[in-house]
């Protein structure tokens, strides 16, 4: 009795207990797949492949902006090379000189694994010819400033030519030609009314203190007479006034000897004179008489006479003709431009 109650307990107690163990598994099993959704969902424990990435090394020839796929990157220099980690695929590389920004070296780097790719900008030997053709650039815009400068001088000068010298520049070179001219000698013979024959005489003259004044149109000198004859000695200062000057003419001596206002017989004199070497003279003729001063002195520093006189013309004598010419020429065209007479155009 005892034995037989005993094994239905047994079996009571097995049969309750197995829906218990069940349920535990059942729990257990929600349990695992709760943990199992949320760390599939926070990829914690998810197996990832590799990344794909690698090593991209950017060295230079010259300083430069470097910009990857337009990010910048900074200054890359050629004493450090700059490494940069880029995904797989194709990427732009972009390296400026900063100081010329239209200087620039792109290329398209492709990476198709993890090996490290490298990439060398060269820009040096395009800085150098960018250098030398701004060299050449400025070397022709100076050649063409210094041609346009040259062109327009050029025109001035042919503009000056064309007005032709100023009344400045007349009178400066009457005056450095007259103070410079140095003594005129004038030799002649003539027949002797006392004695018959031949008499023999001489002068000299020098022009001293010549000064042209353009501001008052006035030119003055200094002329000193030596005779052979004796040792005295004359002197006649001048100031001529260009506004009435009406003739400016250039003349052997002995033509000027005939225009001299002396009676006929006295002029026939002259006629007999024979000059050797013949001097010629500049006649200055005005439209007023040019008043002088004069002193005669018989011996040195013994003063003679002295006085004013004025002639209707003036004259200087000149060894030369063809100084006597240019001379002649430049008094001619200076009372031109001071309203004389004596218009000319043609220049000295």
């Amino acid at each position: 009795m005892d034995v037989r109650m005993l094994a239905r307990a047994n079996q009571q107690q097995s049969l309750s207990s197995t829906p218990r163990i069940f349920t535990r598994r059942r729990r257990l099993l929600a349990a695992l797949a709760v943990v199992a959704s949320v760390v599939t969902s926070h990829g914690q424990t998810k197996s990832v492949p590799p990344a794909h990435t690698a090593a991209l090394l950017v060295d230079t020839d010259d300083p430069c902006r470097l910009a990857l796929d337009g990010v910048d990157q900074g200054v890359l220099t050629p004493d450090q090379a700059k490494r940069l980690e880029v995904p797989f695929g194709e990427h732009v590389l972009k390296c400026s000189i900063e100081a010329v920004p239209d200087l620039v070296w792109r290329k398209v780097i492709e990476v198709k694994s993890s090996d490290q790719v490298a990439a060398l900008v060269a820009l040096k030997a395009l800085h150098i010819q960018y250098n030398q053709a701004i060299v050449q650039r400025n070397q022709a815009a100076a050649a063409q400033e210094k041609h346009q400068s040259d062109v327009a001088v050029a025109e001035q000068n042919r503009a000056a030519v064309k007005k032709g010298p100023t009344l400045q520049d007349a009178l400066l070179f009457v005056q450095s030609s007259l103070n410079s001219m140095g003594t005129v000698s004038k030799s002649w013979s003539a027949p002797n009314l006392f004695t018959g024959g031949l008499v023999h005489l001489s002068t000299s003259t020098t022009m001293s203190d010549v000064s042209g004044d353009a501001e008052h149109c006035t030119l003055a000198w200094k002329a000193t007479y030596f005779f052979s004859s004796d040792k005295g000695y004359g002197t006649s200062s001048m100031t001529l006034h260009l506004t009435q000057v009406s003739d400016v003419r250039v003349m052997r001596q002995s033509e000027r000897d005939q225009q001299a206002d002396i009676p006929i017989d006295a002029r026939q004199q002259l006629a007999s004179f024979r000059y050797s070497p013949e001097p010629f003279v500049v006649v200055i003729t005005t439209t007023q008489p040019q008043a002088y001063h004069f002193q005669t002195y018989k011996k040195p520093g013994k003063l003679e006479k002295e006085g004013e006189k004025s002639a209707p013309d003036a004259e200087i004598t000149f060894s030369d003709v063809q100084l006597a010419t240019r001379v002649g020429k430049a008094i001619r065209y200076a009372s031109g431009l001071c309203g004389g007479g004596s218009q000319s155009t043609s220049e000295f």
